[in-house]
């Protein structure tokens, strides 16, 4: 029985070995993985915040997309047991098996669970031109190992279609830069987050003149 069970830990391990799966963090060459940067997109940022303890942003999620030339690094959202809410912009045209989700990764090194994804579904009115419509639902192989770093974000009911959510208070996490300009290594190996107030639709055209903000933002 010994002899069984190690046999089939090993071709396991193989078979990740020859199809590049991603199992943990030491199976990604960070020297490689970048923030993503799309050229049409105006680069905006959000500063500081504070870092997240594991409970704190338990829907927060990593994307790694690999490309020949390296590994972009996105961001997202886990929105059901086998969903992610993205950036269009960030997988759009890359194959599933080149994507793979961190969960439950408040510290990097640390990250509970990698999953792979098999499917994408960029929105289909998605424009980097037109900066439009920039979201994507991405489909995962498997649910996640569900523990208290891990969890759906609590997203509002149907019957709140049409609501403002003007003042409501918000959670924005990400991995990305502190300051302007610092060149810290990203993605930045601790997640943070700021709550932040819902402001108008008005109030964000006045902010972003030239950015053909639209009510279906």
């Amino acid at each position: 029985m010994a002899k069984y069970c190690a046999f089939v830990l090993l071709v396991t391990a193989l078979v990740a070995l020859v199809s590049g799966e991603i199992r943990s963090a030491n199976d990604v060459d960070w020297s490689r993985v970048r923030r993503f940067y799309d050229p049409n997109v105006p680069d905006r940022r959000i500063n500081n915040g504070q870092i997240a303890t594991p409970t704190d942003v338990p829907w927060a999620v990593g994307l790694l997309v690999s490309l020949t030339s390296g590994t972009n690094f996105c961001g997202g959202a886990l929105i059901s047991s086998t969903h992610i809410l993205t950036a269009a912009s960030c997988v759009n045209g890359q194959a599933p098996s080149s994507i793979t989700a961190m969960l439950g990764a408040s510290t990097i090194a640390g990250t509970s669970d990698f999953v792979p994804v098999s499917h994408v579904r960029v929105h289909p009115d998605y424009s980097s031109f037109l900066e439009r419509d920039d979201i994507a639902i991405l489909t995962l192989a498997r649910q996640p190992r569900w523990n208290d770093q891990i969890q759906i974000i609590n997203l509002p009911r149907r019957m709140y279609i049409g609501h403002s959510f003007n003042n409501y208070v918000t959670t924005i996490s990400g991995w990305g830069e502190t300051g302007t300009n610092t060149g810290e290594p990203l993605p930045m190996p601790n997640l943070r987050f700021i709550r932040s107030p819902v402001i108008t639709n008005l109030s964000c055209e006045l902010s972003f003149l030239l950015n053909n903000i639209r009510s279906t933002h």
